[in-house]
């Protein structure tokens, strides 16, 4: 058996496959470039989201109802959504920020920030996943991707690069819902300016991040203009996608972390409004992607 060698188109990175593979669909395992397998010799290309250049894919309904609990049910995607729900109750329990644990050392006793280190590693692990999940949706892969793909530095890396991203989206989008707090606490005392903002905010998010996860450019992600035309030629998909989107803030909000001075019938019902989170968060990514899928001919 031969083996097939050639750089990613996106971002370099040698790949190798059997011959018997070649015209199969793969991704890089750096920067996540979804491309078909090259013959020896030749290179490999981009592949974009099959999308009508006429107008949109009818099914998204279908594919979203239909489709997601077979595609949701399949053994890898069932491994991977078992992992990000241990993950998400794993930062609810120890991720608190003044979560320390002291170790000694010698003559000294070291401090370990045990909450942060479990909130930024959960952090770095789920936006990575996030991403993957949107792209593998936008590029008609029905299965969950794997949660373990590639090995542990590039995974490391690329949780760093979509941990930032989804934290500059976040806050670029929320920010005029954080300067209605700093109003209403210093001028009014009232929440529904904070809430209005907030839902504003996150009405924009979803597509950014879908937009960002297929083309990884971080200057597209904030086209508003994008954003609103699709929002605005497939609204009632859309809304699905802002509602589910809507879902998890409010239940991440809801329950962010556990203090150990609290009962534990708070740690049973937040920890499982956290497990609940998670497999919504799957859902609003799967459905950001299918309406990427189906869609994508409104964005870039």
């Amino acid at each position: 058996m031969a083996t097939v060698e050639f750089e990613c188109p996106k971002c370099g990175q040698v790949c190798a496959f059997g011959d018997q593979h070649v015209g199969r669909r793969a991704r890089c395992t750096k920067c996540n470039t979804c491309f078909l397998i090259p013959r020896t010799g030749q290179r490999a290309h981009v592949l974009k989201p099959a999308v009508s250049e006429d107008g949109p894919w009818s099914g998204f309904w279908t594919a979203l109802f239909k489709g997601t609990p077979a595609a949701l049910c399949c053994p890898d995607s069932l491994a991977a959504t078992a992992i990000l729900i241990i993950l998400s109750v794993l930062r609810f329990a120890l991720g608190h920020p003044f979560y320390v644990i002291p170790i000694p050392f010698f003559l000294f006793v070291i401090p370990v920030p045990v909450g942060i280190f479990v909130t930024v590693l959960t952090a770095l692990s789920q936006s990575r996943y996030v991403f993957n999940i949107i792209q593998s949706a936008a590029d008609h892969s029905d299965p969950l991707p794997p949660y373990m793909d590639g090995n542990c530095v590039d995974r490391f890396f690329d949780g760093i690069v979509s941990a930032y991203t989804f934290a500059v989206l976040a806050a670029v989008f929320l920010a005029p819902a954080g300067l209605a707090f700093l109003f209403t606490k210093t001028v009014m005392q009232a929440r529904w300016p904070v809430v209005i903002a907030a839902a504003v905010g996150l009405f924009f998010l979803p597509l950014s991040l879908a937009i960002y996860a297929y083309s990884r450019d971080f200057v597209l992600s904030f086209r508003l203009d994008y954003i609103v035309r699709a929002a605005r030629k497939a609204f009632g998909p859309y809304l699905a996608v802002y509602a589910l989107t809507l879902a998890v803030a409010v239940m991440f909000w809801k329950s962010s972390f556990y203090a150990f001075n609290e009962p534990p019938e708070t740690f049973f019902r937040d920890g499982v409004m956290h497990a609940a989170a998670a497999v919504l968060m799957i859902l609003a990514a799967r459905t950001g992607g299918l309406f990427y899928r189906h869609y994508g001919c409104y964005l870039p």
